[in-house]
């Protein structure tokens, strides 16, 4: 699976920059590649290709007759918006109504929170957010997904896979559907549901695939979500806590164990999205890892408790209003803890947008330093070491 979503990607970026003059003859190459392989039984190959065909197939329909797509267009079909039914959307407003009712000064944090609407929060407050570092609590991911799915799992036993699989993916789903599906939580979704469905299945869980697989699900029919900031963010930080959470966790062994699990949560996303990040934003927190370790706690706190007062705030507004003032607590802590990290002095560095080739040396280091590179420890951090080296030369030069 890890293999075909490689592919995948490598055709849908590929087609992105092919003119659509020259559309067919490359896919007729692709199609040429993949019967080729066929008879060498090079199973990775032939499926790294096929990927890649599939990838150029989608993006075929999307390519102009002359030229490759522009910035522009690119732009909008990445971040196009679903529309939802009327019914759908009926819903969602009654549960922002609701929010103002219930979280009054503190609603427009816990709206982002709980369904990734930022429309009541001002432009200084994203910003404060983005200085900080935190601001993937304003857009629904895997900690939104992780946060709900877990809790609900822990309802059902877990002598009872399938029920348990069943009753997370139904709350997903319509979770989904209430905040317009985005890419960040589509993937959360499709990992969290691998996982429940491996002891159904009599499988082990193997997170890597399931988070190739959710790139599969999400870039397959919507091609061009691979070039929306959210995604790339998301599946960046997913592959870089993968990847890195063990090592650097090791490393931080001296530590009080909660503060070296969150330290190296915390790391290990930023060093993976580092890149994403210079070239989205052209700028880097400088205390994001201090900020997330105490603000993602508060926000891990205050999304369960915001459900819960939701539900009870429908089927009974005074007790609605009693669960819900914590959340206004924890929500006013984090916006105050969020806001003066974003005041310290050179909180936020800025930076010229990286070349192509520094990010792709940084990005192949860490691969190295990953624990799926099976390389002895001092080859991996003496390549590590110079590739690093050689990205931030052309960081600097290029």
């Amino acid at each position: 699976m890890v293999l075909l979503a490689f592919g995948l990607c490598v055709g849908i970026v590929a087609g992105r920059h092919m003119p659509g003059a020259h559309a067919p003859v490359a896919m007729c190459l692709f199609l040429v590649l993949v019967a080729a392989s066929l008879p060498l039984k090079k199973r990775a190959l032939t499926i790294v290709l096929i990927g890649a065909a599939l990838g150029f197939a989608r993006m075929l329909p999307h390519l102009p007759p002359s030229g490759a797509l522009g910035e522009g267009a690119v732009f909008a079909l990445a971040n196009a918006q679903i529309d939802l039914p009327e019914s759908v959307a009926g819903i969602a407003r009654g549960i922002y109504a609701l929010c103002d009712r219930l979280f009054l000064e503190a609603s427009p944090l816990v709206r982002a929170i709980v369904l990734g609407d930022t429309s009541k929060l001002t432009y200084f407050d994203n910003e404060a957010f983005r200085a900080a570092g935190v601001s993937h609590i304003l857009a629904l991911s895997g900690l939104n997904a992780s946060i709900l799915a877990e809790l609900l799992a822990r309802l059902i036993p877990k002598r009872c896979p399938a029920p348990r699989f069943f009753s997370v993916a139904a709350f997903l789903a319509v979770y989904c559907l209430l905040a317009a599906f985005p890419a960040s939580l589509l993937r959360a979704c499709v990992m969290s549901l691998c996982i429940l469905a491996a002891p159904a299945l009599g499988r082990k869980s193997d997170p890597l695939s399931a988070l190739a697989l959710a790139f599969v699900l999400i870039a397959l029919p919507l091609p061009f979500s691979l070039f929306s900031a959210g995604f790339q963010l998301s599946f960046a930080a997913t592959a870089g806590i993968l990847g890195l959470y063990e090592p650097i966790r090791a490393r931080l062994e001296p530590l009080p164990s909660p503060v070296a699990a969150d330290a190296a949560l915390t790391l290990s996303a930023t060093l993976a999205t580092l890149p994403f990040t210079l070239v989205i934003f052209g700028r880097l927190p400088l205390y994001s890892l201090a900020a997330n370790l105490v603000v993602v706690p508060l926000v891990t706190l205050s999304l369960p408790l915001a459900i819960a007062a939701l539900l009870a705030g429908w089927a009974w507004l005074p007790l609605g209003n009693a669960l819900a003032f914590p959340v206004r607590l924890l929500a006013d802590a984090a916006d105050y803890l969020s806001k003066a990290f974003a005041s310290l002095p050179l909180s936020v560095l800025r930076f010229e947008e990286p070349s192509a080739l520094a990010c792709a040396l940084f990005l192949t280091a860490l691969a190295l330093l990953s624990k799926y590179c099976l390389l002895e420890n001092k080859k991996k951090y003496a390549a590590a070491s110079v590739l690093v080296a050689l990205s931030a030369l052309a960081l600097v030069f290029l």
